[in-house]
């Protein structure tokens, strides 16, 4: 699809899966608590990502292998390795995440893995980032995260829509997200259990709406923050209220705007909601109560894509 104004080159062709079957956007996240704590500062190899059962998947980004691999502790050189389905290295040698270069990796041809299989990968140094909040090492937080983005793959066909339309380029704002809640519920000074998230929901109104990407601003400076430590995650879901992560994932992966040596993310097939239906997510809170306010911050979320408009 031509979409002015959000790509240089717009692409006229549309998306489209291979005969029999359908793609959906989505991400694996890999999260620190996945791997053992008896890891942290040493090597983790062997680690792995579990896949759905009701669909392969098609490789086609890794991203934030630096947020578990911070340098520093123990002597030992960062290291990233990946393998396909099959065994084989994406790299002939281990890379350092903590190069500009390698935090973001698009990977052409996209690799495919089988459904119910594993996203294995090496870590030469397993240090994930952590944040200090406080007087006391008990009122820091973990978020260290990295990343597998790509598409699900289904066997299927979906509905083609029984209009003829034009496609025009739209912005839905979501309602401001004012982030004053802590990210644990604490009892006797120490963190008990994550909270729980808050939901918005974005009414699509008019016309159906095919969401390409979505943009993140701090309301107080009107620019993206670029604060090193993301004060929140997000889990955005479809019109059938499927969750496009398998867990909520760090803004920096997600959002055009994000910093530099990030390539944002894109959703390729764009994602279709209905007129009438909403764009739903669920924010989950990374800040404790040193970074809470007054006054609490303030985030706008933009969704941008087309309308699809009946001709």
């Amino acid at each position: 699809m031509k979409v002015a104004g959000l790509w240089d080159c717009p692409v006229e062709e549309q998306y489209e899966a291979p005969p029999g079957y359908y793609d959906e956007p989505y991400m694996y996240p890999f999260d620190f608590d996945m791997a053992a704590p008896a890891l942290f500062g040493a090597p983790a190899m062997g680690l792995q990502v579990a896949l759905d059962g009701d669909s392969d998947f098609l490789l086609r980004r890794v991203v934030g292998a630096y947020n578990l691999s911070v340098a520093g502790p123990g002597g030992f050189v960062p290291g990233l390795q990946v393998y396909d389905a099959v065994g084989r290295k994406f790299f002939s040698q281990p890379i350092d995440p903590n190069q500009a270069w390698n935090a973001d990796i698009a990977l052409a041809p996209e690799k495919w893995y089988p459904a119910s299989g594993q996203i294995w990968f090496d870590l030469a140094l397993y240090n994930p980032s952590f944040r200090v909040s406080g007087p006391t090492p008990a009122s820091g937080i973990f978020w260290g995260q990295m990343a597998f983005q790509g598409v699900r793959r289904f066997r299927g066909v979906l509905a083609k829509p029984t209009y003829t339309y034009k496609e025009k380029p739209f912005v839905y704002r979501a309602p401001q997200v004012t982030l004053n809640w802590n990210a644990y519920l604490w009892g006797g000074g120490l963190p008990l259990s994550p909270s729980a998230p808050q939901t918005f929901v974005v009414p699509v109104n008019d016309y159906d709406f095919e969401l390409l990407g979505m943009a993140l601003v701090d309301a107080a400076t009107g620019a993206y923050p670029w604060a090193l430590d993301p004060p929140f995650k997000m889990t955005l879901y479809n019109q059938v209220q499927k969750a496009v992560y398998r867990r909520p994932v760090l803004p920096c992966y997600i959002f055009a705007n994000a910093w530099p040596g990030i390539m944002w993310s894109s959703f390729s097939p764009g994602i279709v909601y209905g007129a009438g239906s909403q764009i739903k997510f669920d924010i989950h809170s990374l800040l404790l109560a040193a970074d809470l306010g007054p006054p609490a911050p303030v985030y706008d979320i933009m969704f941008f894509g087309v309308r699809r408009i009946p001709v």
